[in-house]
């Protein structure tokens, strides 16, 4: 047995986090989440999130650091989902329609994004997306970028989303990550506001009662594992204080990022 004598790790101080709580339901789903953002150490936080608890939306979006604009182009992206998908009437829709439905918001945020970009075109402002809608028994996800979507189920921790990056690409291609050479890997294929078209990765899934859904930006994946989500996660825990509990596990893992991030429960 390995015994220490150094003091255990203090919580760190969360007073920079803003936070939102809510709940609501998803046809027979009752629902319970908690979002929130922190400016880690730098000196502005790039990262934007919206919550539409009534329609149980959720989108979190980190704007490209080193651009111009990346913090108008998260908060651009992340409002101007909401109008486009709940305008119309979707309690009854098929999920297949559901699905373009989210797939043309994300890519008419996209022109938002290229019409309020500064006139350097080599460093055009930019962002990625990840979003989550919840229809009655229905989930609808997609994203562009590198920011994450996992679902916790029955004890399982998969991830929904696979980054556009250079391994993430080479992944979908059925390579090996090492066949990508010395590309760094925070280098992204895919975002907001980079090129004037952009092509979300959009899906579909059954909501189950016990689900668990994790949105996050890469502030917190750099700094934590899949296992430490997977532990995190999997505690009989509050999605809000799931939520503080990640943040704190970012923080002392050493993170400096910006970091997002929003845990939903269905019940």
């Amino acid at each position: 047995m390995i015994t220490s004598s150094a003091p255990a790790p203090q919580a760190p101080e969360l007073r920079s986090l803003r936070t939102l709580t809510w709940h609501g339901r998803a046809g027979s789903h009752r629902i319970s989440g908690a979002c929130g953002s922190h400016i880690g150490l730098r000196p502005r936080n790039e990262d934007a999130f919206f919550v539409g608890a009534r329609d149980t939306l959720v989108a979190i979006a980190d704007g490209m650091g080193g651009h111009p604009g990346g913090h108008i182009a998260s908060d651009l992206a992340v409002r101007t989902l909401h109008g486009p998908l709940t305008r119309e009437p979707y309690t009854d829709a098929p999920p297949a329609r559901l699905r373009a439905r989210l797939n043309r918001a994300i890519v008419n945020a996209n022109r938002r994004i290229r019409r309020r970009h500064p006139q350097d075109p080599e460093r055009p402002m930019a962002t990625t997306l990840v979003t989550l809608w919840l229809v009655e028994g229905w989930v609808i996800f997609g994203h562009v970028g590198d920011s994450r979507l996992y679902r916790l189920r029955r004890g399982v921790l998969t991830p929904m989303t696979l980054d556009h990056t250079a391994i993430g690409e080479a992944l979908r291609l059925g390579l090996c990550p090492a066949d990508v050479g010395d590309i760094p890997d925070h280098l992204l294929s895919r975002a907001l506001g980079l090129d004037e078209t952009v092509r979300p990765d959009v899906g579909v899934c059954s909501l189950i009662a016990g689900d668990r859904y994790l949105l996050c930006t890469d502030g917190l994946t750099e700094a934590l594992s899949d296992v430490d989500l997977l532990e995190a996660l999997a505690r009989p825990l509050s999605a809000e204080r799931t939520m503080r509990t990640l943040f704190e596990s970012a923080i002392v893992a050493g993170s400096t990022d910006n970091i997002t991030l929003s845990v939903i429960d269905a019940r």
